[in-house]
């Protein structure tokens, strides 16, 4: 509702005020996240710069861009636009990282060619804003991967297998509860209204908060691809490849490329030779950028002895196959 966008309006802040305490935003969040950027920005008579793609780096430059607001996947494309020896936009006075983790490479690349000045904000459409902090915080950690300092006025709880809330720095489910949360789903099925239950939100994710509220998230509840944003479930991609004439068996999974960021792979098992440019365009017909970009052809799936597909063994296989 409008009350509820006010709410996270009101309690947000981005970390670049800019010349007269006017930022200039350049953001490509998509969602609530970028609406909500655009009126923040604008209720302190600030810019936002919305430039076409292949054009990010010389934006930032042209228009004094102080706060950079992107998926891990958008930040390495700006930094690939950048000409060789550039220098790091001089306005430039943070990066504000959200939508998937962001790798430790990718960071320090970010740090060398545009702002040292890097922050982790964690949140969902459903509740706005739920943490944010400097990317100190969210290097990988013995419990998991800090994703910044919950919020004022959010609550965040790690559960047991009861549902009873856990002490500080243990690990469990988490749910989370913020002013300006939704109440629940439209016309939602029972599975998708799962999500909101005792006036919580349960996002999924598995981890836990310090006693110093330090966010901390160790995985899923379920398995989801994560590709630098872009966020999918295995079995849709499973579902399209059996669909192909002579496919038997399939398996997608997350394999991480030279700068950390997961991209998507898959495993198959066929009764026939392939057509590879036929199956490329079958894939991406059907499921765009959320085809995969490598294929295993195997004998047979790797399983345990209850036939489940060890996912963990395809990815080492992956591994090994891209180093080679």
């Amino acid at each position: 509702t409008h009350g509820m966008m006010g709410t996270r309006i009101e309690t947000d802040h981005f970390p670049a005020t800019g010349p007269n305490g006017r930022p200039v935003l350049l953001c490509a969040m998509g969602g609530t996240s970028s609406l909500r950027s655009f009126f923040i920005t604008m209720g302190k008579g600030g810019t936002m710069v919305l430039p076409p793609a292949g054009d990010r780096f010389q934006a930032i430059v042209r228009h004094g861009v102080t706060a950079l607001f992107c998926g891990p996947a958008w930040l390495r494309q700006t930094i690939a636009e950048a000409p060789p020896g550039a220098r790091r936009p001089p306005s430039l006075e943070a990066i504000v990282v959200s939508g998937s983790a962001l790798p430790a490479p990718l960071a320090e690349k970010a740090a060398r060619v545009l702002c040292p000045n890097i922050m982790v904000l964690y949140g969902a459409t459903e509740t706005g804003t739920i943490a944010l902090g400097p990317y100190g915080l969210a290097l990988d950690t013995p419990l998991g991967r800090g994703v910044g300092v919950v919020k004022p006025g959010v609550e965040v709880q790690a559960l047991d297998e009861s549902g009873a809330p856990l002490p500080p720095s243990e690990e469990g489910p988490l749910r989370i509860r913020t002013p300006g949360m939704i109440a629940g789903y439209l016309d939602a099925t029972p599975a998708a209204g799962t999500g909101f239950r005792d006036g919580w939100f349960h996002p999924g994710d598995v981890g836990l908060v310090t006693k110093d509220r330090v966010l901390v998230l160790s995985g899923r509840v379920t398995e989801i691809i994560n590709t630098g944003g872009l966020k999918i479930s295995p079995r849709r991609i499973e579902d399209v490849l059996l669909a192909y004439p002579g496919i038997s068996q399939a398996a997608a999974f997350g394999v991480e490329d030279d700068d950390g960021l997961p991209v998507i792979w898959a495993a198959i098992v066929t009764d026939k030779p392939l057509d590879g440019p036929a199956f490329n365009q079958f894939c991406q017909a059907r499921l765009g950028g959320a085809a995969p970009r490598a294929i295993l052809q195997m004998p047979d799936l790797p399983r345990n002895e209850n036939g489940k597909v060890l996912v963990s063994r395809l990815a080492e296989l992956a591994r090994g196959r891209k180093a080679a």
